[in-house]
């Protein structure tokens, strides 16, 4: 079932083409006495495939056995010259220029589900900036042109060599939907930072955007295009441009998130507030007070307090002197917790503990029957009563409750 088999050993890959299962070509390769495994990922199969095919097409000719010339003139066939000057083809891989598109998000979508529904497409890579599609599957050309005219827009089948070697790995590296920036103006990181960072997280299908103002780069992920993402940089007073180079953009974005993530984190520990609070006598009147003192601090998105724990949990971007004082100015006592290993184990006993119950259970004099039973209660206390069994209309049960502490609480 094996039609082309073709063998790197500088990629330390195959690429073989025909009907045979990929389980049986595992097995004959583990049988000569080598591991193999099949390559899952569409984006890195198409990658290694391209790389293949053209290392297979550069280092073809070079070893084939020379030919003598009267051998060749006597028994090659003659090929008719329109024939031979046609460009090489690839049954597996088509690049084409996709001319119209105004967009990614909608025109890019739209080519690309043109072109998914071709008979034998398997991989289908669009890119508006480039304006150039990757399809990798058995597939004719012509069918591609003719689908991606059904929508509306104009294609071409690139035939130049370089320019398909070129375009794959444009496209390729492009799948990501990753956009790097050069960024000019940034002073610091604290405010120029920000303010590039928000206003990149401003730009619709933004999903995350991180700035470095060292590199004096961004690093930009989503739907958005890069157009907008610079003019949305030159409206908060930056100049920004593209890093479209493959090798350029990749280290660049892979230094921008080295630096982020340690920031990522410090940030992520800055908007967590986690305090003692002492002073409470109960969760319902004191912690509520607590609670809703903190949540009128600015900044502060969620608050949680717990009687039980003894502490504070707040989440947002608010000083943290600002919540210990409004703490104090409710009546009771806050203090920051810094050191981690207590931070980890108040907050562990802050959301470990729900809604206070206690029950009180009232027992009846000794003549009382249990079968009649009466129970009222509230979120803080459930009373129940085993009444007597007594005929007279009137009675009178003296009840005892605990866990008062405070007048409010009566």
């Amino acid at each position: 079932g094996v039609s082309s088999a073709v063998v790197s050993f500088k990629h330390g890959a195959a690429l073989v083409r025909g009907t045979a299962s990929a389980s049986d070509l595992v097995e004959a390769v583990e049988m000569m006495g080598f591991d193999a495994e099949v390559v899952a990922d569409e984006f890195d199969a198409a990658e290694l495939a391209h790389q293949l095919s053209m290392e297979h097409e550069t280092v073809a000719p070079a070893c084939k056995p020379p030919i003598d010339s009267t051998l060749a003139s006597n028994h090659m066939p003659v090929m008719d010259s329109s024939v031979a000057s046609e460009p090489p083809t690839h049954e597996d891989v088509a690049v084409l220029r996709i001319e119209g598109m105004m967009c990614q998000k909608n025109c890019g979508t739209t080519v690309t589900n043109a072109l998914k529904s071709c008979y034998g497409a398997e991989t289908v890579v669009v890119s508006y900036p480039l304006g150039a599609a990757l399809v990798r599957g058995i597939c004719e050309p012509s069918d591609l042109i003719e689908a991606v005219e059904a929508v509306g827009f104009d294609a071409d089948l690139v035939i130049d060599a370089g320019q398909i070697r070129d375009l794959t790995e444009a496209l390729l590296q492009d799948t990501d939907q990753t956009i790097v920036l050069k960024v000019d103006g940034m002073m610091c990181q604290a405010n120029c930072g920000k303010t590039v960072a928000n206003a990149l997280r401003a730009c619709s299908g933004v999903t995350m955007a991180s700035v470095s103002y060292p590199l004096g780069a961004a690093l930009v992920r989503g739907s958005s295009e890069a157009r907008n993402l610079i003019e949305a940089l030159e409206t908060v007073g930056f100049d920004a441009t593209q890093v479209t180079q493959p090798y350029d953009r990749k280290v660049l974005a892979r230094q921008v998130e080295a630096q982020a993530a340690p920031a990522c984190a410090e940030a992520q520990q800055a908007n967590v507030h986690v305090l003692t609070i002492e002073g409470m006598m109960c969760q319902k009147n004191c912690g509520a007070t607590v609670a809703n003192a903190l949540r009128g601090c600015d900044g502060v998105e969620e608050a949680t307090v717990s009687f039980s724990a003894g502490g504070a949990l707040v989440r947002g971007s608010c000083l943290p002197e600002a919540l210990v004082e409004a703490v104090e100015a409710v009546g009771f006592d806050a203090a920051l917790v810094a050191d981690q290993a207590k931070r980890t184990a108040l907050v562990s006993a802050i959301e470990a503990s729900g809604p206070a119950r206690r029950v009180e259970k009232i027992q009846p004099d000794s003549g009382a029957d249990s079968s009649q039973v009466s129970t009222v209660g509230s979120d803080d206390v459930e009373l129940t009563i085993l009444s007597g069994g007594r005929t007279s209309d009137r009675r009178r049960a003296e009840i005892a409750i605990s866990g008062m502490t405070c007048t409010a609480c009566v």
